[in-house]
């Protein structure tokens, strides 16, 4: 990962730039523009941990706001900022950003200005405090109370807290996401139960949720200068107990835990070190490799010679950048989800119904796919009566369906 320091001339350059879009875009539009910075101490700041806050901002602003009328996004090793015009007033922008700033620890890092048609700023009602001693910014700047790496120190650790927060969120939403969604062959959705007897979708909704500590800690782990795989492995395990715990020992979500456990390290080693999420998910699949051995998956894989989810992980998850870029695209997950139940040798499918019944839901898949949307949920509804009777749940295909929502919930926020 090369991050360049910025000098004084590169940030003195940038406002400058900024300066003159919001002058250009104020005398195009006439309406008021809400401008977006990051405040980040020390000469690095544009890094993927900055860039992901920046990017959190951003969705916060959209969800508070609604789309503007247009924006403008500028990058370099000086910063991050987004313009937006939006056809409101102006003071009614200022109290929304302002408790945007002001909502959570990282928000301390937004700068969020709010200009007026005429190019004049809405001043905020509070001044801002400190990052460290929460007396006033301002003053502790003046006096020079704390020393640059004191800042630097503060920022990062907001910055690494809200990314393990944020990334287990997205997991989380992810994995509820997928079970909501509706109908599914044979697995627990708003409809029915599927061919599970044991679980239903309150169940899988809180299992899903107590999950939430445990892909936290994974992002963490990631984050490390070299991720602690022990750690990883520890923390897995303490996931699993905790599901069984609340489920009375159903297994709601083992092959999630481990999937978007290593996705989630993944993201965290990205966001620290750069690189893909995928790539480094994958190396630390395959240090985990040998660690299990007491899984349907494992034996079915071993059996039937399938590689199961330990060997789409440590192959760098093939299926799920297939059923990513199919959501790229603009498909649906219910087109993603059949597209993974097609390719997939899914070892819950062949732990159900051996290869014959891999095969079956393989070929129904491809069949269902190349119809049109509307065509597709008939077809559905008749396969999962199929896979019901034949007591069928393609559930590998649906934890890779949740791995690439919750990939597909980190690009960047589309305006």
């Amino acid at each position: 990962m090369n991050i360049v320091p910025a000098s004084l001339q590169d940030v003195l350059a940038f406002r400058e730039r900024r300066a003159h879009t919001q002058s250009q875009l104020l005398r195009q539009y006439g309406n008021p523009l809400v401008s977006l910075t990051m405040n980040i101490a020390g000469p690095y700041k544009n890094t993927p941990l900055v860039t992901f806050a920046f990017h959190s901002a951003i969705r916060q602003i959209l969800a508070r706001l609604g789309q503007p009328l247009t924006c403008r996004q500028a990058c370099s090793s000086a910063g991050v900022e987004a313009i937006f015009v939006y056809n409101m007033q102006a003071e009614q922008l200022k109290i929304q950003t302002v408790q945007i700033e002001e909502s959570s620890e990282v928000g301390r890092l937004f700068d969020i200005d709010v200009l007026c048609p005429d190019g004049s700023k809405l001043s905020r009602p509070r001044p801002r405090t400190c990052l460290i001693c929460q007396a006033p910014a301002a003053l502790c700047a003046r006096s020079r109370a704390h020393t640059l790496e004191e800042l630097e120190q503060t920022t990062l650790q907001i910055l690494k807290t809200h990314a393990a927060q944020e990334l287990s969120r997205l997991a989380v939403d992810a994995l509820l996401q997928e079970v909501h969604l509706t109908p599914k062959p044979g697995l627990v959705d708003e409809q029915d139960n599927g061919a599970h007897t044991d679980m239903d979708l309150l169940l899988m909704e809180k299992s899903a949720v107590c999950l939430s500590p445990y892909f936290s800690r994974c992002a963490q782990v990631g984050m490390e200068p070299p991720a602690s795989i022990p750690s990883l492995q520890e923390a897995g395990i303490q996931a699993e107990e905790n599901m069984f715990r609340l489920t009375q020992g159903v297994n709601t979500h083992k092959g999630a835990i481990y999937t978007m456990g290593l996705l989630c390290a993944g993201a965290g080693s990205s966001l620290s070190k750069g690189g893909d999420i995928l790539f480094h998910a994958a190396d630390m699949a395959r240090q985990l490799a040998g660690k299990a051995r007491n899984t349907h998956g494992y034996l079915v894989s071993k059996q039937y010679g399938a590689g199961g989810i330990r060997g789409e992980a440590q192959d760098g998850f093939p299926h799920v950048r297939s059923a990513l870029n199919c959501l790229r695209r603009g498909g649906s997950p219910l087109q993603a989800l059949l597209l993974l139940m097609e390719q997939l040798e899914d070892t819950n499918l062949l732990y159900r119904g051996g290869p014959d019944g891999l095969r079956f839901v393989q070929q129904r898949a491809a069949q269902i796919r190349g119809n049109s949307p509307q065509e597709i949920l008939p077809m559905l509804n008749m396969l999962n009566q199929q896979c019901i009777e034949r007591n069928l749940s393609p559930g590998g295909s649906a934890d890779l369906l949740a791995a690439a929502l919750f990939l597909h919930s980190l690009e960047p926020p589309s305006l």
